[in-house]
């Protein structure tokens, strides 16, 4: 079965001043098309015209946010498309909640945008793969998504060039000190918080600043403790995962995508194995979705949803205004104090876990 895979970039390209090095979607995008069992393309979405996606048995798409009207329209007229999900795709702000300043995303964790030409995608693919159930649950918040076929990972994905690394790594025995944050000007990654909590209980705290991967994971290395504390919700999250596989101390809270994943609580032997198993997994779980045909029907939502969902963003859009009207608070008290305090405790509830 040809494949093509389509991103928005890959991991062997530059991606900008500030960060120069592949992402976690890139490197897992890397990995799920190095365990392809067909042949298979990889090419980011600029490259491939709307005509050229009929050559393909089967299209997977990763991050689109760069595709045009008629790259949609054609992939929604394929025959086999499946949907690989990295953050969250039916989002204006692409998951970044804590980037606006109107209150269902920032407060209520909660996407109510509206993106016909996604949904009529998502309509159309005979599935969509999530990273994990936290990310599917943001999807499902949102009235006006229609939930048709669909698998959860559990993770990102590795290769076994990243395992190799972290072998060789492991056995060097490298001497451990202080710990280890994110510096990132992302504010949802929490930066400035982890370092705030890293500097109270570490004597030593380094930043991770646009390190290549097998850097990254030098870095991980030669640290006690990896701390990351994401403001707003991480749909997966590849450096606790890649830290506690290092051997490093990680601590997070409850906005990160892996920790609700089972495989997060069990031993070293167990989550190793599900994670290496995790390319071919993907895999395995897209074959299902092609030989199931056709694409699945939609979970049909409550009628008056959609109506909440439109009043509320008009509700939304009528509270920013006022907010930057005034200089005053701009939600009733007991609602404000109830939206913030829900965001700030999954933000402030943390959790240790030891190495791998």
């Amino acid at each position: 079965m040809r494949t093509l895979f389509v991103a928005d970039k890959t991991s062997d390209e530059y991606r900008s001043a500030e960060a120069r090095h592949p992402g976690g979607a890139e490197l897992t995008d890397r990995a799920a098309v190095s365990a392809c069992p067909w042949p298979v393309t990889l090419a980011p979405l600029r490259d491939v015209s709307p005509g050229d996606f009929e050559r393909y048995e089967l299209v997977v798409v990763g991050n689109a946010a760069t595709a045009t009207a008629s790259q949609i329209d054609a992939l929604v007229r394929h025959r086999c498309t499946v949907l690989f999900e990295h953050d969250v795709r039916i989002c204006r702000k692409r998951g970044n909640f804590f980037a606006t300043r109107d209150w269902p995303h920032r407060f209520a964790q909660r996407c109510v945008c509206e993106l016909p030409d996604v949904a009529r995608l998502m309509r159309a693919a005979r599935g969509t793969i999530y990273l994990t159930e936290r990310q599917r649950r943001a999807y499902r918040a949102n009235a006006y998504y229609q939930e048709g076929r669909w698998a959860v990972l559990g993770a990102s994905l590795f290769d076994q060039g990243f395992f190799d690394t972290v072998a060789r790594l492991r056995e060097q025995r490298s001497p451990r000190r202080g710990a280890l944050v994110l510096r990132s000007a992302n504010l949802i990654k929490g930066s400035v918080q982890a370092k705030a909590w890293a500097a109270k209980h570490y004597r030593e705290v380094n930043e991770v600043v646009d390190l290549e991967p097998n850097e990254v994971l030098a870095a991980l290395a030669r640290s006690e403790a990896f701390i990351y504390l994401p403001q707003g919700l991480e749909p997966a999250g590849r450096m606790p995962v890649e830290a506690r596989l290092m051997g490093c101390l990680v601590v997070v809270n409850d906005h990160l995508g892996v920790g609700g994943e089972p495989f997060w609580l069990v031993e070293r032997r167990r989550a190793r194995a599900f994670l290496r198993d995790g390319p071919a997994r993907f895999w395995r779980l897209i074959a299902g979705m092609v030989a199931a045909g056709g694409g699945a029907p939609a979970v049909p939502r409550r009628g008056y949803a959609p109506v909440l969902a439109s009043g509320l963003r008009r509700g939304t859009r009528w509270f920013a205004r006022k907010a930057a009207a005034t200089d005053r608070r701009w939600l009733p008290d007991p609602i404000q104090f109830s939206l913030e305090t829900s965001a700030r405790r999954r933000s402030q509830t943390l959790r240790v876990h030891a190495p791998w």
